[in-house]
């Protein structure tokens, strides 16, 4: 009897449990692939959420208010480039690939010089799932051609802000917006991080 009880309880929590797939994950992605994007999810919450929560709304109620004051130095104090290497290390190279390419920076000041820099890969699997997502939601289609514009997150606008700002419409248990938000803080804090080593040299 209590083997059963226990079966039931544990029927019922798989159940419950939210899967980490979505319609538009499931058309641009293969199912290893959207395994390490809940890697990179994964890694956002165990480094960016103060309870080290793992409940996406909780831990974006947390980061969002801290992101907006203080930017990139909220998030760079708690991220290093070495840990962001370490999970690029951690994901197959070719989910990396789709998400993300290499670009020459220019910096006009204070000092005037150019620096290898992550981007946004052109006509990248992440890129045509941005523009699926966008389709039913117009925050996330201006969000995609803000960055097919540019080829750069971060001329994407302040997404997080947007997101905070209509957060009771949106639902953070999706895992798209959780790949979204963990992407472009990723990418931003890659791109600050990788910038000052680069002008330390």
């Amino acid at each position: 009897m209590k083997y059963i009880l226990v079966l039931s309880f544990l029927a019922i929590f798989v159940a419950c449990k939210p899967e980490f797939k979505t319609p538009e994950l499931e058309r641009n992605f293969t199912s290893a692939e959207i395994s390490d994007l809940k890697k990179l999810v994964d890694f956002f919450k165990t480094n960016l959420c103060e309870n080290n929560t793992s409940n996406f709304n909780k831990c974006f109620e947390e980061f969002a208010p801290k992101w907006i004051e203080n930017g990139l130095d909220f998030s760079t104090d708690k991220i290093t480039f070495a840990e962001l290497e370490n999970i690029y290390s951690e994901i197959n190279q070719n989910t990396f690939d789709e998400i993300w390419d290499f670009c020459m920076t220019y910096q006009i000041g204070p000092t005037e010089r150019e620096y290898l820099d992550v981007c946004s890969k052109k006509d990248g699997k992440y890129q045509k799932f941005l523009k699926d997502f966008g389709k039913s939601n117009k925050l996330v289609e201006k969000y995609y051609n803000q960055i097919m514009a540019a080829g750069d997150f971060n001329e994407s606008g302040g997404i997080i802000s947007q997101i905070w700002n209509e957060r009771k419409e949106i639902d953070l248990d999706n895992p798209n917006y959780q790949i979204l938000i963990s992407i472009h803080i990723l990418t931003m804090n890659d791109q600050f991080l990788r910038n000052r080593m680069t002008s330390d040299e």
